[in-house]
């Protein structure tokens, strides 16, 4: 999996969080 600094960087260049949630968020 993703590490968690990974997904930091995610919400700020993807605030769509069903999409990168759907692709294996945190909250996955």
């Amino acid at each position: 999996k993703v590490e968690q600094k990974a997904f930091d960087l995610l919400r700020k260049n993807y605030p769509l969080r069903r999409e990168w949630a759907a692709h294996g968020g945190p909250q996955a």
